[in-house]
Formats: C-alpha cells, sequence, structure tokens
C-alpha cells in the first residue's frame, strides 16, 4: 500500500528537523504586528454568510492543497480535472461551468481571476503561506465589483515582520513521485522589513501524462515606520510545465486503478510563466481616516499542446497582462456603540487587459489569432451605521463602465496584383501579414450593483442577518472570441437571511438560506439550448437558484473538537426541465480532530457531493449520464514535540482513505478520474 511507505520515512525526516529546531535557543520577541491597513478595506460581512478559516485550522486540517481546504466549507464545490490545483475551481452557491468568472478570489487584495476562460490558477498558493482565508458568500458585488456573482474568497498571506531574522523550511514528500521544497526568510531593521521565498513543487500525478512540475519565487519590502505612513513592493513569479492526460469514459470508474490512470491525450501539456508586481500604501489621517493605494500588473505566457495527434506537436501560445489601480478611503465616525463607530467607505479602480491567442505557431502562415483587450473602470460607496446597541445597518453601491474589443485575425502571404493580364500571385519574399478574418467585436457596456444588510445581535452569542444584492458579470475576452453579436453582461439579484450562534471560543452554530435569480446568465460551448452552431451567448430565459448554507463547529468532548457542513443548492432554468449542469444539489464535508496530547493531533475529514448533470447537458433532449455523486475520506497527523523552541511539526496527510473512484468533472460522458489512496509525509521547521 502506498501509504505504508510514509511509516519509513518517518524517523528519517523527524530526526533531519530535531537539530535545526533544537539549536535555536532563547525567546523571541514579535514586533507587534499593525492590522489597520490589512483590515481598512475589509468586504462587510453584514446580511451574508460568511467561514473564516485562520492559520491555526490550516495547520491542523491535515490538507494537501488549497482547494481541497476550501472544499470542506459550505456550499464550496470542488471542480478539479488532474487532482492538483492546476486547472481547478471553486464554486460557491452552484454556478456550475462559470465558477471560474463568476466567483472571484482575492489574494492580499488582486484578484487571482484571469481574463479569459483559465480562471484562478490556485497551484500559485502554498497553504503554509497562507495567514487567513474569509469566504463571503454572496457578497462583495460593491467592494470588488464585476464577477462577485457566487461570492468572493479573501485570501490573506503571510506577511514579513521588523525586529530579528526569521525563517523557515518545509519539506514534502508523497505519492506519484511527490517533491516540495519551500525556503523563507526575513528580516527586519527599524521600519524597513524584507521578506523571501523560494520553493519547487513536482509530481509526476496520479495519471500518465498528468504531471506538474512548479517554481516559485518571490520577495517583498515593506516600511511600517511609527507613523501613519507605511509602504510595500512585492514581486512574485510563478514558473511550471504540466500534462494534460484528457477524458476517459466514464466507464473507467468500476475498472482497476490501471485503467483509471490512462490517458487518451499523451502529448498534450503546457507551461506558464506567471510574473506579478505589487505597490501599494497606506496613510492614516486620523479622525479624517484612512486611505489605501494599490498598484498591481501581471505578465502570464501559457504555450499550450492541446488533442496532439503525435509529435512533432506545435504549441499555441496565449499571452495576456493586466493592469489594476485600486483607491480607498475609510472614515470612522463615533456612534452611540462604545468602540463601534459607524464607517464609511468609498474607492475607484481602474483595470486593463490585453490577450492574444493562437492555434499555432504564431510564425506560421495560416495560424489563426484572437486578441483583444479589455478595460473597466469604476468607483462604489458604502456605509454601515450602528443604528442602536444590537443593530448595525449596512449599505452600498457601485457603478461601472466595461469596454471590450476583439479582432480575428490570420497570418497569411501578401499577394501582388499583375494588372496586364489581371491575376494575383503571392510574393514569396513578402513578411506574412496579420489579417481580419472576422469583422471586429467591440462592446460597451454600464453596470451598477447594490448591497442592503442588516444584522441584529440578539444576544452576545446570537445574532441574525438578512440582506439583497444586485450583482453582474461582464464577458470574458474568451467568451467574446466566439459570441453572438448580441452577447451581452449578465445581471441579477440575491436575497439571505439567516443566523449565526457563537457562545464561545471555536463554538459556532450558522444556518443562512438563499434565493438567487440571474437576467442574461452567460453560457458558452460547445452546446447551447436552441441548437445550431455553438456560440457564446446569453441564456433565453432566467436562471433560479434556491439554496442554505449549514455550520456547525463545537467541541464534543476534551481534546475532541467536531465540525459539519451542509449546503444545498436547486439550480434551475426557469421554466425548463433542468438544472445548470455540474452542479451537484448537495454538498456536505464532516470533520473530527483529536488533540491526543500537547504534542500530538490526528484528523479524519469527509467530503460528499451528490449527482451533477454532465457539463455538456445544456439541452433537455441530451441524454448524458448524470456525474455520480461520490464521498471520500481523508485522514491526518501532526506532530509538533513540546519543549523544542522552533520545534519541527511533522505531518501525515493520507487522501482518499478508502480508495474510491470518484471524478468531479465529466463531460459528454467522459471523465477526468481523480487520484485513488495517496499519503504525503511533511515537516516544517522554523528559526
Amino acid at each position: 500500500m502506498r501509504c505504508g511507505r510514509a511509516l519509513g520515512l518517518l524517523p528519517g525526516l523527524i530526526a533531519a528537523c530535531a537539530p535545526l529546531a533544537s539549536a535555536q535557543q532563547g525567546s523571541i520577541l514579535l514586533a507587534p504586528v499593525p492590522v489597520r491597513a490589512e483590515r481598512m478595506s475589509e468586504l462587510s460581512a453584514e446580511g451574508h454568510s460568511t467561514t473564516e478559516i485562520d492559520a491555526e485550522d490550516i495547520e491542523r486540517s491535515a490538507a494537501t492543497s488549497v482547494a481541497e481546504l476550501i472544499a470542506r466549507e459550505a456550499n464550496v464545490n470542488l471542480q478539479s480535472l488532474f487532482g492538483h490545483d492546476k486547472r481547478a475551481s471553486l464554486d460557491l452557491r452552484g454556478m456550475g461551468e462559470t465558477a471560474m468568472s463568476n466567483v472571484i478570489i482575492l489574494v492580499d487584495g488582486v484578484r487571482l481571476n484571469e481574463i479569459d476562460l483559465s480562471g484562478s490558477d490556485l497551484s500559485t498558493l502554498a497553504l503554509s503561506r497562507i495567514e487567513r482565508i474569509r469566504i463571503v458568500r454572496g457578497g462583495g458585488a460593491v467592494r470588488v465589483g464585476d464577477g462577485a456573482v457566487g461570492g468572493v474568497i479573501d485570501i490573506t498571506t503571510r506577511r514579513p515582520e521588523a525586529g530579528r531574522v526569521t525563517g523557515s523550511m518545509r519539506a514534502e514528500a508523497g505519492a506519484y513521485g511527490t517533491r516540495k521544497l519551500d525556503l523563507s526568510v526575513a528580516a527586519g531593521n527599524g521600519p524597513l522589513s524584507l521578506a523571501l521565498r523560494a520553493a519547487r513543487s513536482d509530481s509526476d500525478g496520479f495519471r500518465r501524462n498528468g504531471y506538474l512540475y512548479a517554481r516559485d519565487g518571490s520577495a517583498e519590502l515593506r516600511f511600517t515606520p511609527d507613523a501613519p505612513v507605511s509602504a510595500f513592493v512585492r514581486i512574485s513569479r510563478h514558473v511550471d510545465e504540466y500534462g494534460l492526460p484528457g477524458p476517459l469514459p466514464a466507464a473507467v470508474l468500476s475498472q482497476r486503478a490501471s485503467a483509471r490512470r490512462a490517458t487518451a491525450n499523451p502529448d498534450d501539456g503546457g507551461r506558464t510563466d506567471d510574473m506579478q508586481y505589487v505597490a501599494g500604501g497606506d496613510i492614516d489621517f486620523g479622525r479624517f481616516g484612512v486611505s489605501r493605494l494599490q498598484a498591481s500588473a501581471r505578465r502570464r505566457d501559457n504555450p499550450f499542446v492541446a488533442s496532439c495527434d503525435g509529435p512533432p506537436c506545435s504549441e499555441a501560445p496565449i499571452h495576456s497582462s493586466r493592469n489594476a489601480l485600486q483607491f480607498d478611503h475609510q472614515i470612522d465616525i463615533p456612534s452611540m456603540v462604545e468602540a463601534r463607530p459607524h464607517r464609511i467607505g468609498i474607492g475607484v479602480n481602474n483595470w486593463n487587459g490585453d490577450y492574444a491567442r493562437y492555434s499555432g505557431d504564431p510564425a506560421t502562415v495560416g495560424t489563426n489569432r484572437v486578441s483583444g483587450d479589455v478595460h473597466s473602470h469604476g468607483g462604489y460607496a458604502d456605509l454601515s451605521l450602528r443604528v442602536a446597541e444590537r443593530w448595525t445597518v449596512h449599505g452600498g453601491a457601485r457603478i461601472d463602465r466595461f469596454r471590450s474589443r476583439r479582432v480575428t485575425e490570420t497570418l497569411r502571404q501578401p499577394t501582388l496584383a499583375i494588372p496586364v493580364p489581371p491575376f494575383v500571385m503571392p510574393c514569396a519574399s513578402c513578411p506574412p501579414v496579420w489579417t481580419a478574418s472576422e469583422a471586429t467585436s467591440d462592446g460597451r457596456w454600464r453596470n451598477h450593483a447594490r448591497e442592503l444588510g442588516m444584522r441584529w445581535e440578539a444576544s452576545d452569542a446570537l445574532s441574525l442577518h438578512l440582506s439583497t444584492t444586485r450583482h453582474f458579470r461582464s464577458p470574458n475576452i474568451d467568451e467574446l472570441a466566439l459570441a453572438e453579436a448580441t452577447l451581452r453582461p449578465q445581471h441579477g439579484s440575491t436575497t439571505e437571511a439567516g443566523f449565526t450562534y457563537r457562545p464561545g471560543a471555536r463554538r459556532e452554530l450558522a444556518l443562512s438560506v438563499f434565493r438567487m435569480r440571474i437576467e442574461d446568465e452567460i453560457h458558452y460551448g460547445p452546446e447551447q439550448l436552441a441548437g445550431g452552431e455553438s456560440r457564446n451567448r446569453n441564456l433565453p430565459v432566467p436562471t433560479v437558484r434556491h439554496g442554505l448554507e449549514f455550520q456547525l463547529r463545537w467541541p464534543l468532548a476534551n481534546r475532541l473538537e467536531g465540525a459539519l457542513n451542509f449546503g444545498y443548492v436547486r439550480p434551475r432554468l426557469q421554466g425548463l426541465d433542468m438544472d445548470v449542469p455540474s452542479v451537484p444539489r448537495r454538498t456536505a464535508s464532516a470533520r473530527l480532530n483529536w488533540q491526543m496530547s500537547d504534542s500530538l493531533d490526528l484528523t479524519l475529514a469527509v467530503r460528499h457531493a451528490s449527482s451533477s448533470a454532465d457539463g455538456n447537458a445544456v439541452d433537455a433532449s441530451q441524454t448524458f449520464a448524470r456525474l455520480a455523486s461520490w464521498t471520500v475520506a481523508d485522514a491526518g497527523m501532526r506532530w509538533a514535540p513540546a519543549g523544542l523552541h522552533g520545534r519541527p511539526v511533522v505531518t501525515l496527510a493520507i487522501n482518499n482513505l478508502f480508495d474510491r473512484a470518484y471524478a468531479t468533472k465529466q463531460y459528454n460522458g467522459s471523465v477526468y478520474p481523480m487520484p485513488d489512496r495517496h499519503f504525503m509525509l511533511g515537516c516544517n521547521t522554523s528559526f
């Protein structure tokens, strides 16, 4: 059994970590961490179902990836093609195939979502570098704007601290040839602090041609004086190579593991080179409020090979870039409730994106190119009022202007016109030129969003919330590349009510119910409701989603804690007897954490998703079988020996403990099998 090898590695890994930890003596004095700037523009949770995952939760989770960790929460559905974070997406409240555009993922206030259909590359994130994850379901339409339909996943990474030199190292090894190493070091002198990070991750993958080899590096410089002004600059780069094993017939889920590990596309794959630059700062004007300015730039190259019949295979490159500028200002005004002021927020933003996608070698005659650019600018204002000792009302509005332009061209050899006799001939000595092969597509739209919510604290432990939100999403570049001329943004609204009961630390019971209705929801091929040529289009009927989230976290006994999350969504096309594709109506997870001693934690986590309609079953006449429901269990151990300063932390995770065969994605009756039982052994130490 693959997991058995982990026991043999455990003593050696502990021995390797222990000297690094025990060599450190004395105490560490941590500098105060300013939270004003980090929380200044936080999304409002008034009236919305929220979940917070802190650093302690992450350490005790036994999760091996960001997607897996977040997918354990209520009404979050993981859609994975290969069993790792590359090309994985997280769906909130049943968005289905368009979840990558209808759920926004922020990392330190910067969108991770791309301007095409590639979504958010979660493989650029490391669990060990995350300080906090905040899920706001149905919220963010005013602050975040375009695409905040199902909600927002707000991720905060760890920051360098002023003071002495500190560092950490995490090493992992596991099944499928997995090897990971993550090194970081930070140093501070007075108000300046610098953090450097380098990481590598190599895995052959569960399936043949399912490999993922990644390299990450970052540098962050912060200036945090004992003054009203602070600033930072961060540069990061992610480079990877990956295989695309493709789908297999659904019948492999009832066959041996060797059948599930096969590939239909042994030569398909791609590369990513992703550079990101972020700079910002904030100024505290005292009673006149706090201002923050943040600028970011991203450059991404993604050449890939798809549907290759055999080598040699020509790469089809994708080049994209995005520049963004965001300004926020927040003012706190004293209220009748001591230490809980009224809060006014205003902000403006502007972002621009460019995109080019080639069907083959950009230098080969006959290659097609789809290129375009998008421009968005807007502003918002919101207000939280403490109208009484236990009542809070939140309201806000946003206006956005969105412009897009898309050009389809073909690289052709120029021709020469010969007047006598009249004919044309190729110009062999002339360089090829790009000429338009379709009419240019332009779109200009004005969108708006609004939120109105309230919270009543019925007691110190019990609060009730109610909200109504209007949201929108504009078409992305890929959707515009092959679209009907009438393609336009979608608009919708969500109404929500619920309660939260928190009688003590790490004790929580919460329930929310919601109704979401979307007009002109954007749908993309390869199928469509009315038949005919496949083009991206707005659905001709509204979609309506009813659902709920139930969250429970409670100590069951001394040193034993349990958690139960349940989500339900009924995603219907109004007037038609069919569900939105790729949306399981029920998702659930349960987790037990047993702290056996001050040094040893054990965790057992179970996830479940009910059956869902095939990803291409968007026509009532389609007869594809539904993707089967699945339930998987993961187990983990965390050992941190007491008495050692900078003590090592050894973790062991066993995923798919009972070796279930399952898939989270299906198209035209073909599935993408997930990994069978496998393990990951890790060690983390710091100084």
